[in-house]
């Protein structure tokens, strides 16, 4: 389609142009907007639409977020686009770094909207419009257009079983998406249950798919055995990638170069991978959304573990930083389990359901310590972002369901989960479709009570099981798997050099080498996987060789 390729320029003084603006207000729609059961417009698109008479543009963004929208504020009026590359190759665009949004890119692998890692570039929250004022003075106002699980009262009929349902949900929303393209679809297919159940989907519509798209690679990353009984059932050829020729130093330059931000989501590489084999004008169907829409909450520590772990980080507190470093490095650097008490120490010090979400991730403040330089040290806290998550779940209240599930759909919108799908999908000229993010299925399933759903979306495997293989209906929950941690195995040696190179440079600076080569050494020899950490240094020094971002405080 093409719509990651448009900056569009509002100047002020163009409002005044007969010639563009006689025939009435301008208004542009990028994307393909699909309309289901609540009249809520799903699919990936942005509307941007100038209101004169009000003196504003108003930019609005499709309700789960599949496609970006980023706005720049000039003195005379905005730069709005889909793409962040494009917006940073205008020279009124400043290199300046928001430092909370790298804290958050490099904890949770998301930035909150309205932040980019850019100071100058905002973003609008998916389900939002944006309302840029033609006046100087006045900041941009944002007002949510769709809060998830608000038009869920009523929908679901106790009299039918919650299995009918939801297939019913499944089959119309998917049939919404097949009557927009003549084409026969091809379909992402894991090992899971959702992307599954659109496959079925399709199948069962009479849009039989040409081609299921799965992978395996070395490790625990093999979704092809599962995928290919649920393609063999209905008939449908599968193309297995490997990643067997997956370059990790390559891939972080071409997320450095498709995002623009330091975009270090797990999955991204896999993705890359899987859609080497989708062609030019291809229409992708996948599996995006059903995890969303069935939520689940985070199981605290127990009581006697967390207080446990909390006497850890209170006596840790009054020990001097370069005596952790030391304990770290002596107990933790090559000891898989001094590695887990750390991590337990700073996730039991968790004051709010929010931040124990925050504190989840992987990435431990102790290790970024041994990894960012210490002038950078005092902007990494996951405090601070566990107060932004409590923000998106103040959006979307829903009873019985935890702050986790209620903050999930927006603080994974902005160029997350869903929007990396389709931003590589633009970059080869494809149609995407994600059936599982309509309103109306998410509706449907907020509509049924936490408890009655089932769990492992058990509601949604019995919907298709006439239809799906026993092994799919009864596999464990999974989402794409990654195979990032024998990329980083065997691009160990070659990695330790490239850091090298760029230390001297401006790039290079950010990073604490020493710190990088013990814990990559660690992993290279199996004594200790750091997976999500290394992974990030290596797609944010990448950012940084491309882009050439200056702090700014």
């Amino acid at each position: 389609m093409g719509v990651y390729h448009l900056a569009l320029v509002c100047d002020e003084s163009l409002r005044f142009n007969p010639r563009v603006y006689s025939q009435g207000d301008l208004e542009l729609i990028l994307g393909a907007q699909v309309r289901d059961a609540t009249g809520l417009a799903s699919g990936a698109w942005i509307q941007t639409q100038l209101v004169s008479a009000k003196d504003f543009i108003a930019v609005t963004r499709d309700p789960a977020g599949l496609m970006a929208a980023f706005f720049v504020k000039l003195p005379n009026g905005y730069l709005i686009s889909d793409s962040v590359p494009l917006l940073l190759q205008f020279e009124q665009v400043s290199r300046a770094v928001d430092i909370n949004a790298l804290n958050e890119y490099w904890f949770t692998d998301y930035c909150f909207p309205p932040r980019t890692v850019w100071r100058d570039i905002r973003a609008v929250p998916n389900g939002h419009r944006a309302e840029l004022s033609l006046r100087a003075a006045d900041a941009p106002r944002y007002a949510q257009l769709y809060v998830p699980g608000s038009r869920s009262a009523g929908v679901y009929e106790k009299r039918w079983p919650r299995s009918t349902f939801l297939r019913r949900q499944v089959l119309e929303v998917t049939e919404a998406c097949l009557a927009l393209h003549e084409q026969p679809p091809m379909n992402l297919l894991s090992a899971g249950v959702d992307s599954s159940v659109v496959f079925a989907a399709c199948n069962i519509l009479g849009r039989k798919p040409e081609l299921a798209i799965t992978f395996k690679s070395a490790g625990d990353s093999d979704e092809s055995e599962l995928a290919g009984r649920t393609a063999a059932h209905f008939g449908v050829p599968l193309h297995v990638a490997t990643g067997d020729d997956a370059d990790l130093i390559a891939a972080a330059r071409r997320i450095a170069e498709v995002w623009g931000q330091p975009y270090g989501h797990s999955s991204v590489t896999s993705m890359m991978d899987l859609l080497c084999a989708v062609p030019t004008n291809a229409v992708l169907y996948t599996g995006d959304g059903g995890g969303e829409a069935f939520g689940h909450a985070y199981h605290r520590p127990a009581t006697p573990a967390r207080q446990l772990g909390r006497v850890l980080e209170l006596f840790g507190r009054k020990i001097p930083f370069g005596a952790i470093e030391s304990l770290y490095y002596a107990f933790a650097m090559r000891n898989d389990f001094g590695r887990k008490v750390f991590y337990w120490k700073e996730l039991s010090s968790w004051q709010t359901a929010a931040e124990l979400v925050a504190r989840k991730s992987p990435i431990t403040e102790t290790e970024s310590a041994l990894v960012w330089r210490p002038e950078f040290l005092r902007y990494f806290s996951k405090h601070l972002i566990g107060e932004r998550i409590s923000h998106f779940a103040q959006m979307t209240r829903i009873e019985g369901e935890s702050v986790f599930t209620t903050s999930l759909l927006f603080w994974w919108g902005p160029e997350g989960v869903y929007a990396k799908t389709w931003r590589l999908l633009d970059q080869i000229g494809a149609l995407g479709f994600a059936p599982l993010t309509a309103p109306a299925f998410i509706e449907a399933v907020k509509s049924i009570p936490m408890a009655e759903r089932g769990m492992r979306k058990q509601a949604l495997r019995d919907a298709f099981a006439a239809e799906l293989p026993k092994q799919i209906v009864e596999a464990p929950a999974r989402g794409l798997s990654t195979f990032n941690r024998e990329l980083l195995v065997n691009a160990h040696a070659e990695g330790i050099e490239w850091l090298k190179s760029g230390r001297n440079g401006e790039w290079g600076e950010w990073f604490n080498f020493e710190g990088v080569e013990a814990m990559w050494n660690a992993h290279a020899q199996r004594k200790v996987y750091r997976t999500n950490l290394l992974f990030k240094v290596i797609v944010f020094s990448a950012w940084m060789e491309l882009w050439k971002p200056a702090a700014y405080d």
